[in-house]
């Protein structure tokens, strides 16, 4: 029974940990810089759908301290570049590239059109994000 008493009690600190931990707000160190990482954000984009305006505008108002946007496409002919140099133009302060044509370094062409983007990226933190995803 003790043991039981005593798993909950654990269970229930855990949760209260996950949630303050969790669930904190952005903390700022004494030199004014953000606790958190920078990252690099990597889009590779083929062609346009209904909601990519959408989807990529949220990339573009993150709440977060220092990032960078790497849009990578396979050739000028794509229409989702002049969507994405629209979004560019608007929001002049985000940190934002375009790449135009990959490079061939194997045989999937996400990676192939990735690569520009990867070898330009500013930090060590990566995230690689299809351009189906939104922000929240």
């Amino acid at each position: 029974m003790i043991g039981w008493a005593m798993y909950f009690v654990f269970h229930i600190m855990a949760i209260f940990y996950a949630r303050c931990k969790l669930h904190r707000l952005i903390e700022i160190s004494d030199d004014g810089k953000s606790v958190f990482p920078a990252v690099s954000i990597i889009k590779p984009l083929t062609g346009v759908d209904c909601n990519l305006l959408s989807n990529l505008e949220t990339f573009f108002t993150l709440k977060y301290p220092q990032y960078e946007l790497l849009f990578c496409l396979e050739n000028e002919d794509d229409p989702a570049l002049m969507l994405v140099q629209s979004l560019v133009a608007k929001f002049p302060n985000v940190d934002a590239q375009i790449f135009v044509g990959g490079q061939r370094i194997g045989v999937n062409p996400k990676i192939n059109n990735m690569m520009p983007g990867y070898q330009a990226s500013k930090y060590d933190l990566i995230l690689i994000s299809d351009a189906g995803m939104r922000s929240t």
